[in-house]
């Protein structure tokens, strides 16, 4: 299972060393040293694995941009994210933060296939080493893990979830109008833990956006705290559209 390989040191001898980057070192990254931000010295509680759903995100893009939006037909990542005691991310912004290693060596790692199908970049024109590397410097930086910690946390996680769309699948459908506490209620019986969702808005119609599942420190599945996130309306039993 996801949680065994971890506790057994699956990442210890990850084939991705390009990742683990000479600059900085595990203490520094839990410590913050590299950076006097007081961002940084927040402590990870647990982790949000952040699943999004395509057409919801390129319908809310400029008009000129939604064609050429990436849809793929599945729940991709949005990102891994560090939450706090006060389930409040933590983001990593500030000046000295360590690089990615160029594309080109990216691409050489074991997992590099995986991390394009289940985490691209939707944005239209966009590469989705871009992407990557946005949320490893806004993120994975204060995360407590290393690069290659960092995103094979994240593609493992993924890769060991029951398919969303497929589970969700026939009582909630893409093209339909949804309670919020449907949609909670569902998605949390996939998991069998309560995930949160997250909504966006595209004029006056709330969306189902994301399902956020919440992680421990060492990769099993854990309750969040909340079921929906501020985006959403705050009604449980608002309807929200599921586009298609």
């Amino acid at each position: 299972s996801f949680t065994t390989l971890i506790s057994n040191g699956a990442f210890q001898n990850n084939p991705c060393h390009f990742l683990i980057l000479p600059s900085y070192t595990s203490e520094s990254l839990q410590s913050g040293t590299f950076n006097n931000s007081e961002r940084y010295q927040r402590v990870t509680s647990y982790y949000k694995l952040a699943l999004q759903w395509p057409k919801s995100y390129c319908s809310t893009q400029p008009r000129q941009l939604r064609q050429p939006c990436l849809e793929p037909q599945q729940f991709t990542i949005h990102g891994l994210w560090p939450v706090d005691s006060n389930d409040i991310s933590i983001t990593c912004y500030g000046n000295n933060v360590p690089p990615l290693p160029p594309l080109g060596t990216v691409r050489t790692c074991p997992f590099y296939n995986d991390l394009v199908n289940s985490w691209p970049n939707l944005k239209n024109g966009q590469d989705n080493y871009s992407f990557w590397k946005h949320e490893w410097t806004k993120h994975g930086v204060c995360s407590r893990l290393k690069p290659n910690k960092y995103f094979e946390f994240a593609i493992m996680a993924y890769k060991s979830l029951p398919p969303l769309l497929e589970k969700l699948h026939p009582t909630i459908r893409p093209g339909h109008n949804y309670s919020l506490n449907l949609l909670h209620a569902e998605s949390s019986k996939i998991y069998q833990k309560s995930v949160e969702i997250n909504c966006n808005n595209r004029g006056a119609q709330h969306q189902f956006f994301e399902v956020f599942i919440c992680f421990h420190l060492r990769g099993s599945i854990s309750k969040c705290p909340r079921s929906f996130a501020p985006t959403c309306t705050g009604v449980p039993n608002a309807l929200v559209l599921f586009p298609n």
